[in-house]
């Protein structure tokens, strides 16, 4: 993670006006990762990657192909 928060800081000195982050569904992860954009420097705009589940294959399918956390509440 070290690695990459260093890569993303170059990406933004090297002119990257905005950050879109990968997907998630838990609030804090992107909360978490904000604070520590901002610790390094970091403070161009974050865009928070979502992605609306909308079928019943998502909920196996999402965190199997993109390595995410999908907590349900039911």
């Amino acid at each position: 993670m070290q690695t990459d928060m260093e890569n993303l800081k170059k990406k933004v000195e090297a002119g990257a006006s905005y950050i879109v982050t990968q997907m998630f569904f838990d609030n804090s992860k992107f909360f978490k990762f904000r604070e520590e954009c901002l610790k390094i420097g970091i403070n161009v705009p974050i865009i928070a990657g979502l992605k609306p589940i909308t079928a019943l294959n998502d909920i196996n399918l999402l965190p199997q192909t993109f390595h995410i956390d999908l907590q349900m509440i039911l």
